[in-house]
């Protein structure tokens, strides 16, 4: 997880206090020509890992401006589709 210790925004967004793969991560997605997140829907949010990763790659935010994304979200039936995800619904029936 992030813990906010801002030291990336003092060695020019080259390295986490974390001891992990992110870096190598990051790396790809900033190769990468296309990024492809795909989450289920909990309680009208992506999941909480998601969110967790995206935290972490805000320290190099700046290096993946300009690429092209795409989201998946998965949901199962509902009544009603809220509006915030009406635009962009791709029906399986």
């Amino acid at each position: 997880y992030c813990t906010g210790c801002g030291l990336c925004n003092t060695n020019d967004y080259s390295g986490c206090s974390q001891k992990d793969d992110m870096p190598e991560i990051l790396e790809k997605m900033i190769e990468a020509d296309v990024i492809v997140f795909a989450t289920p829907v909990y309680f009208y949010t992506m999941c909480g890992q998601l969110k967790t990763f995206i935290d972490r790659f805000c320290s190099r935010y700046t290096h993946i401006i300009g690429k092209e994304f795409y989201f998946i979200i998965l949901v199962s039936k509902i009544k009603e589709v809220p509006v915030a995800f009406r635009s962009s619904i791709i029906s399986s029936e």
